[in-house]
């Protein structure tokens, strides 16, 4: 019998999608209906709003054999992987087979042949055959294709095949196969985006045991010009064609829990060589290029554009990558490299007399770094350089000084001597040369953006792919800064792909006039293991005593502004610790505004990335102020532990909160509103509950780390294969 109508649930799913294929449909189904088995089936035809005759053809089956052809007749096209990927959510049976509407099988007993096969061998989880390939116009002779034609000999004596042999050729026709289905209850959404849904499943189902092969040709194969992969010659469809298998395998690396990522990897095509230029110690930097090397064959190189001094280094002999590192530490230099420090004191000054774009601070181990961002007389800057100058003179064997020509904006001519601390654009240049990366990937603005365009804009020769990433503050402060907003222009006319943390900085970068291509937004944070966040025993938000603040003063960060809206509300804090997180903060300050308001605030110093998440997760509320930023890391965070986030208004997180609702957004130089949102948080408990439950459903649909990282593989292979 091939069909049972008492039966709810067929043995065997057949799976047919089809659009224009009038001349081929009737043929297909012909193949389905004349199947002879001891078991039911249905035949699931899938039509994606043809504008031929092939719905009515359908229509017509269907009345005919109501049991087997169960028909979706869309009314609008929705492409060939939508329908498919619809089509298989349909599927009931235990068994599941695949022909499109332009194939047909030629063997009333294949099903039957193919399911007593699965039920007498079930370590296979699916099985296939030879088919004839033909084509319609008669221009090639046909074929018998076998799977053993693209195997080694070893595999033919084993007699059948593995997740392994389907690599680096897919052995098996997708008419050919049939499955022990076991994707019923999964999301396969993400097949969408790809042409190639055949090998999807087929890897999905490999990793799950064996795969038979019946030597008898049952099927055949039509190539015509309707068909998708018909007329795949040219190079554009070549290239298109390299990085979608290219992306597809990405994911399916990951959807396999990277197990046989030795046997992907090498399939992707050919390498890309990709060179950053970036802080070489900032965590964003890091996570992002682990990211790339994770599981991929790339050959991936940076240039340091600057160091960190308080921080650690980050890369070590176990990463695949090479460092051109241009900072050593003090201790390490020689005598021959000590910078004569009261020469380029005075060239830097004389540079800021001229040009007094922003403050600069010494930071605590000697090194200058970054001050508040705006612009400042004269007189002032003298001053600080004056007290600078002083230090530097009274410890000059313990002091290091890095000053970066791109703080101030491109300027040719400006010298500050030739050690490994300063920027040296003929360095960049030699690796550039030497390295010939297929694309070169900035990360921030000014630190290492600047840098790549002074060398760019006398670039004679064909220059490769430039990607840029924006983080913080790079675009939103700088634009307003006097005379910065020129220099963005200008360095944006030579960037080839954009990427921000939100849509806010495209919009800006739109209005700057940037011609190029965007990538889509995507957090600069390495995203959240979600699963791990799942298995912690976390305690209820409401019933969290401690609160967590972001303590950088210097620059664009307003801790002050948040300190003082927390001894404003200290009433209602006297049972809470306050944990202020920063690289900089120092104890006695804060010891200070301990004494005075009778609270208990800590310093968390920077340290080990755990210590930060696990402050997180015993916070009720997360306060962060600054004058400018982009989407903070430490926002994300508080969003992912549960802390109830007080954020200032100057940063991008309009996609991840509803004001009032999952978060208080403040102005960044207003105390009072600290303290409003303050005590409204610690009077609302359900509000503390609700959000953290919503805010945690953002995080992983938007920051989870495994999409994170096979978001940022892909992009390399989109925007760098060429044919």
């Amino acid at each position: 019998c091939s069909s049972d109508p008492k039966s709810n649930k067929p043995k065997v799913s057949i799976v047919c999608i089809t659009f224009n294929h009038g001349s081929f449909i009737s043929k297909a189904m012909d193949g389905f209906v004349s199947q002879k088995t001891n078991f039911t089936f249905e035949a699931i035809i899938a039509d994606d709003c043809s504008d031929d005759n092939s719905r009515s053809i359908i229509t017509k089956y269907a009345k005919k054999y109501p049991n087997i052809i169960k028909p979706i007749l869309r009314k609008k096209n929705i492409g060939s992987l939508p329908n498919y990927v619809n089509a298989l959510s349909r599927a009931k049976g235990q068994y599941l087979a695949i022909c499109d509407g332009d194939d047909y099988w030629t063997d009333e007993f294949k099903l039957q042949k193919q399911v007593d096969f699965l039920d007498n061998n079930p370590d296979f989880s699916m099985c296939c055959h030879p088919f004839r390939q033909t084509y319609i116009d008669n221009s090639v002779q046909d074929k018998i294709i076998t799977p053993w034609d693209f195997v080694s000999e070893d595999v033919k004596r084993r007699g059948y095949l593995t997740i392994k042999d389907i690599f680096p050729v897919n052995p098996i026709g997708s008419l050919t196969v049939m499955y022990r289905w076991s994707l019923k209850n999964k999301n396969l959404d993400w097949m969408k985006d790809y042409q190639i849904g055949d090998l999807v499943l087929h890897l999905l189902h490999a990793d799950k045991g064996k795969i038979g092969v019946i030597d008898e040709v049952m099927a055949v194969y039509q190539r015509h010009v309707n068909g998708v992969w018909f007329g795949n010659e040219s190079k554009e469809k070549q290239r298109s064609f390299a990085v979608e298998y290219a992306n597809l395998l990405t994911d399916l690396d990951h959807e396999l829990e990277l197990k046989y990522t030795d046997v992907i990897t090498p399939c992707k095509g050919r390498p890309l060589k990709i060179l950053f230029i970036a802080m070489e110690n900032s965590i964003h930097s890091y996570q992002w290029i682990q990211a790339v090397l994770k599981a991929n064959h790339h050959i991936v190189q940076l240039y340091s554009s600057y160091r960190i001094p308080e921080k650690p280094t980050l890369f070590n002999s176990l990463d695949k990558i090479k460092v051109y590192s241009l900072l050593r530490d003090s201790s390490n230099r020689s005598t021959n490299n000590n910078l004569d420090a009261k020469k380029v004191y005075l060239k830097f000054l004389f540079e800021l007399v001229l040009h007094p774009v922003h403050t600069m601070r010494l930071m605590r181990n000697g090194t200058f770094g970054h001050g508040a961002y705006v612009r400042t007389s004269k007189f002032k800057t003298i001053l600080v350089y004056l007290k600078t100058v002083l230090k530097i003179l009274l410890r000059p064997k313990q002091t290091t000084i890095q000053i970066k020509n791109n703080s101030f904006g491109p300027r040719d001519g400006l010298d500050f001597g030739s050690i490994e601390s300063v920027d040296k654009q003929e360095s960049l240049e030699a690796v550039i040369k030497e390295f010939q990366p297929d694309i070169i990937h900035t990360l921030h603005t000014q630190t290492s953006g600047y840098m790549l365009m002074n060398l760019r804009k006398n670039w004679l020769e064909k220059f490769p792919i430039w990607v840029h990433s924006v983080w913080g503050s790079d675009i939103y402060l700088w634009e307003r800064i006097s005379g910065q907003k020129e220099i963005l222009i200008e360095f944006l006319s030579y960037v080839d792909y954009f990427i921000s943390e939100g849509k806010r900085d495209q919009i800006l970068v739109k209005n700057l006039g940037y011609k190029g291509k965007f990538i889509e937004p995507m957090p600069a944070t390495g995203g959240f293991d979600i699963e791990k966040i799942k298995s912690l025993k976390l305690l209820k938000p409401s019933l969290r005593k401690e609160i967590a603040v972001k303590g950088y003063d210097h620059g664009v960060g307003r801790f002050r502004n948040a300190i003082s809206g927390i001894v404003r509300a200290k009433d209602v804090l006297q049972d809470y610790t306050i944990n202020v997180f920063s690289l900089e903060m120092s104890t006695e300050l804060l010891s200070v505004y301990a004494f005075d308001s009778g609270l208990k605030i800590k310093v968390i110093p920077y340290g080990s990335y755990e210590d930060i998440i696990n402050m997180f997760c015993r916070s009720k509320i997360y306060i962060g102020c600054s004058f400018s930023d982009g989407t903070p890391a430490s926002f994300l965070e508080a969003l992912a532990y549960g802390a109830f986030p007080i954020q200032t208004n100057t940063a991008d997180t309009d996609a991840w909160v509803v004001d009032g609702k999952t978060a208080i957004l403040i102005p960044p130089d207003d105390p009072v509103a600290v303290e409003r949102a303050i005590r409204r948080v610690i009077a609302d408990d359900e509000l503390v509950d609700t959000a953290a439950g919503i805010n945690f459903q953002t995080i992983k649909m938007n920051a989870n780390n495994k999409q994170w990282v096979k978001t940022i593989q892909k992009i390399y292979y989109s925007i760098g294969y060429t044919v």
